[in-house]
């Protein structure tokens, strides 16, 4: 799977952990991976921790997203790598000023980034009909990744 696909090297540098974090990658690309816990939002999509880093840099996660499923707009406070495995979602980015949006289609295999703590304003949203299946790395110690990665934008949730 490309996992690597995009990144540079001050992507890595940038981001403590990533790099052993995208050398785990491989075994969790297919779905019979046994998740360390599991956690059902109330956005409609699962969180399934797969790995936590011993050294507290990141952990992984199996995002599971049904028909309908979305994340409200929010910025990372964290660094986070995350790639498609399966299916199609969608992704919006807000403009700078949150004035706001474009929508873009994620593809299978390409790892995006944000280097968390700025600007970067994101939703992902299953609009198709179809499962789809996305893996999430987290630059946050694994007793944080529930609520120590995300903060909402309530300026664009409003429809």
């Amino acid at each position: 799977m490309g996992f690597h696909h995009g990144l540079t090297a001050r992507d890595l540098s940038d981001c403590p952990g990533l790099s052993d974090a995208l050398q785990c990658l491989d075994r969790f690309a297919d779905d019979t991976a046994q998740p360390l816990r599991t956690t059902v939002t109330r956005f409609g999509y699962e969180r399934h921790l797969l790995h936590a880093d011993p050294e507290n840099r990141f952990v992984i996660l199996n995002l599971i997203w049904p028909p309908g499923a979305a994340t409200p707009f929010h910025r990372h406070l964290v660094w986070c790598a995350y790639t498609l495995v399966s299916g199609v979602l969608t992704e919006m980015v807000s403009k700078k000023d949150l004035s706001g949006y474009g929508e873009r289609s994620l593809t299978v295999g390409t790892v995006n980034l944000d280097a968390g703590g700025g600007p970067y304003t994101h939703r992902l949203v299953n609009a198709s009909s179809d499962l789809a299946r996305s893996i999430h790395i987290y630059g946050v110690a694994p007793d944080h990744y529930e609520t120590g990665v995300n903060l909402f934008i309530d300026e664009l949730m409003r429809p």
